[in-house]
């Protein structure tokens, strides 16, 4: 797409829009039948990014045929790495930025409201940590794992409401 010289903008307005609205209409006329097409439903869905906090803060990730992707490192192992951490900015951070400037184009130019999927603070948790030791953590340590926890709920937070800014209005937390 860029390649060819078309912009972001260019693509989603006269490629995405021209094509969601022939979908629709043969979806509305019963020609098309796709039962896992949310976009000729009643809401556009962007599709799940559970990547997307993981990127941002830099860890390394597993990507399997099988499976989701997931963190090949934890480094939440003490409470002085937690505290030096910060919650990004989604305005600058990683691909965040391009992620709402997408979310505003589409929420701009379709009719239908847009939906995203977030990693929950939990989820979010367990990988900065590892599974095995935030488990142990809940039981040995509660009090690291809710700062733990304050802190995910802090980044999902953070985005998802830059994203409702951007002109999300529906948001699933995973």
């Amino acid at each position: 797409m860029f390649e060819a010289g078309i912009s972001a903008e260019e693509a989603i307005v006269y490629g995405l829009s021209n094509g969601m609205e022939r979908v629709s209409k043969l979806y509305q006329e019963d020609i098309y039948y796709v039962p896992g097409l949310v976009v000729c439903g009643d809401t556009m869905y962007e599709g799940l990014d559970g990547v997307l906090f993981f990127e941002t803060l830099g860890l390394p990730l597993i990507k399997t045929d099988y499976d989701f992707p997931s963190s090949m490192e934890h480094p939440i192992k003490d409470k002085s790495i937690l505290s030096g951490l910060k919650v990004p900015d989604p305005y600058k951070d990683g691909r965040m930025p391009i992620n709402l400037e997408s979310y505003s184009l589409i929420s701009r130019h379709f009719d239908k409201p847009l939906a995203i999927s977030l990693q929950g603070p939990f989820t979010l948790a367990s990988e900065l940590m590892g599974v095995m030791d935030l488990v142990r953590a809940i039981i040995r340590n509660p009090q690291y794992v809710t700062d733990l926890l304050n802190y995910t709920t802090e980044v999902v937070l953070t985005y998802a409401l830059a994203a409702v800014q951007a002109g999300v209005p529906m948001i699933q937390i995973f």
